[in-house]
Formats: structure tokens, C-alpha cells, sequence
């Protein structure tokens, strides 16, 4: 007799279970509620690291120029970083103003950057872009 009763009250949950989920799926529809993935992080190399320290830290759209002056790289390979840090998934928004191209990182995953560390930083690199940014 308790395990008809169990069996039944299984039953009667997973059918409560699946009804929740609908309800759920319904009422997100409605009001546009996002479900949260888990953030995937993005593992990227100590010039691709440079690079993104410099694309968060600038308010502005930056060019190829800027770029190489301040990671002191050639243009071909700060292209090359700039290509794999988009291939990784890291959001880089171009614009092309009089046939120059202007890049920046996507507002929204410069705010998701700085609440879950998406990409990862290694802290003597952190420190590193600091120091620099005293002595300029």
C-alpha cells in the first residue's frame, strides 16, 4: 500500500513539475524575461589579454593607429589579435567613418566583463596596464 501511494505522488508531482514549466515558459514569453546562461569565460594570450584591457578601458571608438601605439605592435599583428579576440566571442563593435575603421567593445559586455570576469585577466597584467597608466 505505500508504494502505490508513493507511486502516486510521483506521478502527481512531475505532472505539477511539467505545468510549473509551461507557466514559466508562457509568462517569460510575456514579459520578455531572459532565462541566464552560464557565462562561458573566454581564455585569451598575454597580447590578446593587452589588447582587451585597452578596447575596455577606452570610452571611445579607437582606430588601428591607437591601437598600435599603445601596445606598441605592428598593425598586421594587432589585426590578428583584434580577429581572434572576435573569433573567442568577444563583442567588438567596427564602425567606418571617411573609409577608417573605429572599434570598441559592446556596452553591455564591458558591464558583463566587470560583474562576472567573462574574460579572463591574469592580475600581474592588470597591474602592469596600472603602472603604465601612472607614468603617461
Amino acid at each position: 500500500m505505500n508504494y502505490s501511494y508513493l507511486l502516486d505522488l510521483t506521478q502527481r508531482v512531475e505532472s505539477i513539475e511539467k505545468k510549473l514549466d509551461a507557466l514559466f515558459s508562457a509568462v517569460s514569453k510575456i514579459i520578455k524575461v531572459e532565462v541566464k546562461q552560464p557565462v562561458k569565460k573566454i581564455q585569451v594570450d598575454e597580447d590578446e589579454q593587452n589588447l582587451f584591457l585597452f578596447l575596455y578601458e577606452s570610452h571611445r571608438a579607437v582606430d588601428y593607429a591607437q591601437m598600435c601605439e599603445r601596445l606598441r605592435k605592428s598593425e598586421p599583428f594587432v589585426r590578428y589579435c583584434l580577429n581572434s579576440l572576435i573569433e573567442k566571442g568577444v563583442p567588438v563593435k567596427k564602425h567606418t567613418i571617411n573609409r577608417k575603421a573605429y572599434f570598441m567593445l559592446d556596452s553591455d559586455f564591458k558591464e558583463l566583463q566587470a560583474k562576472q570576469s567573462v574574460v579572463g585577466i591574469k592580475k600581474t597584467l592588470t597591474l602592469d596596464v596600472f603602472d603604465q597608466k601612472i607614468l603617461v
